[in-house]
């Protein structure tokens, strides 16, 4: 989990109220996402991980797809969070149907949860992109 989110601080705030599955092959978990309810209306995933060994292999897709069928009759939009120099991440996300909705511009220069610069993909992560879909 740390790898999609580096902040435990982060992380620990959702770990309370959440619904968790993982991936497993051969009885080894290789992937796991959470989800939560945010609002009456809303899921979101709060963390999408895979194995790095299990990586490009399109097990993201199958969770992805496994959490947007088990909760298309159960609230109004899914979201889901990444960040602007996540560029496999946001393919995917835009693949499967997700929108961006918002971005929270300089969202990973807060020290209480990100003390260290995040390098993505040769730069310096700041911005949060929120993506949704609706009445999916």
């Amino acid at each position: 989990m740390l790898e999609a989110d580096p902040s435990l601080k982060s992380i620990s705030t959702y770990l309370k109220n959440y619904d968790a599955y993982s991936l497993k092959i051969n009885n080894q978990d290789i992937g796991i996402i959470v989800v939560m309810k945010t609002n009456p209306l809303t899921m979101e995933i709060m963390n999408l991980s895979i194995d790095e060994h299990f990586r490009n292999k399109h097990y993201g897709t199958k969770l992805l797809k496994f959490v947007i069928n088990k909760f298309q009759n159960k609230c109004k939009f899914l979201e889901i969070c990444t960040g602007s120099t996540s560029f496999e991440q946001l393919y995917l996300y835009q693949k499967m149907g997700f929108k961006c909705t918002t971005v929270e511009r300089d969202f990973f220069n807060n020290k209480c949860l990100y003390p260290n610069e995040i390098l993505e993909n040769g730069l310096i992560l700041k911005d949060k992109i929120r993506l949704q879909m609706i009445n999916y």
